[in-house]
């Protein structure tokens, strides 16, 4: 005999996965093992209501459920601090520049030799290629806004 609501459950799980449309927040409440690949595409920042949280754009996007189509570009949250000294604008190794492809890996809590527990990853990344440099082209022309011809312009003044 199979419980209902379970079977409901598994079933909205399912359509869930099956979702074509991936959110646009890469590796948000990581599980150890989840990972991010992709090629930097720009910087942006949210208000959190901790303060505020850079956000790195990336382009080219893979997980382990696939990759994302090429040209959507994604947002990486460095809320965490090892990603914000791996890959923040005030990094060890300097912020990472448009075209850098990067990977970031969740690891999980770790607790430090002080007794803090933080959320460690695994962060490398590697100098732009022609080819990361063509990709982030594509994908900012996809997403740009289109050009408004002047004259045409909703402002009052």
């Amino acid at each position: 005999m199979t419980d209902p609501l379970a079977s409901a459950l598994a079933g909205l799980q399912t359509e869930a996965r099956a979702d074509g449309t991936p959110h646009d927040v890469v590796l948000m409440r990581p599980s150890p093992g989840d990972w991010v690949a992709g090629v930097v595409a720009g910087w942006d920042s949210r208000e959190a209501p901790f303060g505020t949280v850079e956000v790195l754009n990336l382009c080219a996007v893979r997980t382990a459920d696939g990759p994302h189509p090429q040209d959507a570009v994604r947002r990486l949250d460095l809320d965490a601090a090892v990603l914000k000294r791996e890959l923040g604008t005030d990094a060890e190794d300097g912020a990472p520049e448009v075209g850098t492809l990067v990977y970031v890996e969740a690891l999980g809590e770790r607790t430090s030799g002080r007794g803090t527990t933080y959320r460690a990853f695994r962060v490398k990344r590697a100098d732009p290629t022609p080819e990361s440099l063509a990709g982030v082209a594509a994908a900012l022309r996809a997403t740009a806004a289109p050009e408004v011809p002047p004259g045409d312009s909703d402002l009052p003044f």
